[in-house]
C-alpha cells in the first residue's frame, strides 16, 4: 500500500532490518511480543525498526526507529552521517519517527564523554573526544529541530523492552483513546473523602479542612449546601 509520504508498511508486524547494527534485535523482540522472527526480517531504506501504528480514528500510521548506540551516534555527530542522510530518510518515510540511543555515558572531569564497558575495563573515553555539551547540543538539535523523537536505554534488554512498549502503546488501541494526559489530579488527602465532600471543599473559602465541618452541617446535602443563604454560611 502506498500512502501520501510514499510509504505504507502494512499490518501489525514488526519490521526489524536484518544488517549487522540491529540484527541483534530481532530474536529477543520475537520472543518478547510472541512474533515470529523470520517474518520481522525486513531490509529497511531508513531506520532499523519500522511498525504501522493507529492514529486518531484508527488511521494507520508508519512508525520508524533508528537505533544506535553512544559511540555511533557521536560518530555521526562528527561525520554528518546521520543529519545528512538518515534523518531527512526518516522524516520523508514516516509519521513519527525515534531516534534510540543505547548506551550508558557520563562527563568526565574535563566534560568529555566516557562510557562504561564493563565491570573490568570501567569507564572509558569515547573515541574522538567529544565533549559532552557538543554531543548534547547535536542531540537537541536533531530532536527541536529535525523533528524525529530521542530515547535513551542503557542497556540491551532496555532497549528490547522500550521498543517492545512502544509497538504496543502504537498498535494496542488507536491513538485518540490514550488519555493519560488527560487524568485529574487528586491529592492524596482527597482519596477518602465523600464525593459529596469534594464538591464542598471546591467552593470558595471553603477548601479541604473545613470541608468536613460543612458536610456535617448540611448533612452531606449539596442541594441544601448550594441553597442555603448567606447567613448559613456566615454562621
Amino acid at each position: 500500500q502506498h500512502s501520501v509520504i510514499g510509504w505504507r508498511i502494512g499490518g501489525p508486524m514488526l519490521h526489524v532490518d536484518p544488517r549487522a547494527g540491529s540484527k541483534p534485535l530481532i530474536k529477543p523482540l520475537a520472543a518478547l511480543l510472541s512474533l515470529d522472527p523470520e517474518e520481522m526480517e525486513t531490509t529497511l531504506d531508513f531506520g532499523d525498526v519500522a511498525f504501522t501504528g493507529r492514529g486518531v480514528d484508527d488511521a494507520p500510521l508508519d512508525i520508524g526507529i533508528e537505533f544506535k548506540t553512544v559511540g555511533d551516534i557521536a560518530q555521526c555527530c562528527r561525520d554528518g552521517r546521520f543529519s545528512g542522510h538518515q534523518l531527512p530518510g526518516l522524516r520523508k518515510t514516516y509519521d513519527y519517527s525515534w531516534l534510540m540511543i543505547e548506551g550508558t555515558w557520563r562527563q568526565d572531569a574535563s566534560g568529555f564523554m566516557t562510557t562504561f564497558q564493563g565491570p573490568r575495563r570501567g569507564w572509558k573515553s569515547l573515541p574522538g573526544k567529544m565533549r559532552a555539551s557538543e554531543f548534547e547540543k547535536h542531540v537537541l538539535t536533531f530532536e527541536l529541530c529535525g523533528g524525529v523523537h530521542v530515547r535513551y536505554t542503557n542497556t540491551r534488554a532496555d532497549s528490547v523492552r522500550a521498543i517492545a512498549d512502544m509497538y504496543r502503546w502504537w498498535t494496542d488501541k488507536p491513538m485518540d483513546k490514550h488519555t493519560s494526559h488527560l487524568a485529574m489530579h487528586q491529592p492524596a488527602g482527597l482519596a477518602n473523602m465523600s464525593d459529596e465532600r469534594k464538591v464542598l471543599a471546591a467552593f470558595p473559602g471553603i477548601g479541604q479542612k473545613i470541608s468536613g465541618a460543612v458536610e456535617k452541617y448540611f448533612k452531606g446535602s449539596i442541594y441544601w449546601a448550594v441553597n442555603a443563604p448567606a447567613s448559613t454560611w456566615a454562621e
